[in-house]
């Protein structure tokens, strides 16, 4: 059951045009086996862009990520659809529609300390119900995998290990989303929220199908409110800085590092 409408966020306005180009147009069709290939993502606010265009989003979030505290347990996810059509003296004639196509839930089960952070799918085209889960040891990072009702959760149903949409994990140079065949597909900028937590950029790597980059896009955002609520990784530490910390002298503030 979808939770009401949160209202907007007197958020950041989306960053102005660059360049006197105007963007390119292309209708979109509402095909979930449409094949969108590589971008790169920028969320700035409540809008997320798909570079070069920096004029026009192509989905839109009713909150801004970064500003929420543990009160908000509900976010909508848009994506915006463009058409063209032609005026009478002939010129273009761009206009949108957003479609409401996940909510992006946060809750905190009762006793439990931890929130859990899922999607919601309001359309039949999308990925259907989604759960951000913690990957079993040894395994480090989060799975994106079927969120199962509360009927298939009373039968006692448990999804097979491998079945799930992505994994999120921390790599060399940020964070990595892979499918379920281990095939990374996509990095964010990371390991850190950065220095300004309202623009964050995801590059995708692989051509994708709408359905699936729909909902890449909405989990990303969802893992980014994660980030924000529990506090991003600390950057990892080398052999190296544990023994410059070992070879600090007693009483000084000078270091020794061994060779």
């Amino acid at each position: 059951m979808s939770a009401a409408p949160a209202p907007n966020d007197s958020g950041p306005a989306p960053p102005p045009a660059f360049g006197d180009e105007p963007p390119t147009y292309r209708e979109q069709r509402d095909d979930p086996e449409e094949v969108v290939l590589p971008t790169a993502y920028t969320l700035h606010g409540r809008f997320v862009y798909a570079d070069p265009n920096s004029t026009s989003p192509v989905y839109e979030l009713s909150r801004v990520i970064h500003t929420q505290g543990p009160a908000t347990t509900n976010i909508e996810f848009h994506r915006l659809d463009y058409r063209v059509r032609t005026a009478t003296d002939g010129t273009p004639n761009v206009s949108h529609r957003g479609k409401h196509i996940y909510n992006l839930g946060r809750v905190t089960p009762i006793f439990e300390i931890s929130a859990e952070y899922s999607l919601e799918c309001l359309s039949r085209k999308g990925l259907g119900d989604v759960t951000l889960k913690k990957r079993s040891f040894p395994y480090s990072g989060y799975r994106a995998a079927k969120r199962l009702s509360d009927r298939e959760l009373e039968s006692g149903k448990k999804l097979p290990k491998n079945d799930h949409h992505f994994t999120v994990r921390e790599g060399e140079h940020g964070f990595e989303w892979s499918d379920a065949g281990g095939r990374v597909v996509a990095t964010q900028d990371g390991p850190s929220l950065g220095g300004d937590e309202s623009q964050h950029k995801l590059v995708v790597s692989v051509p994708l199908s709408r359905r699936t980059m729909d909902g890449l896009v909405a989990l990303w955002c969802l893992w980014l409110w994660h980030l924000h609520a529990t506090g991003a990784p600390r950057q990892k530490k080398g052999w190296k800085h544990f023994k410059m910390i070992m070879e600090r002298p007693s009483g000084g503030t000078s270091m020794k590092i061994l060779k």
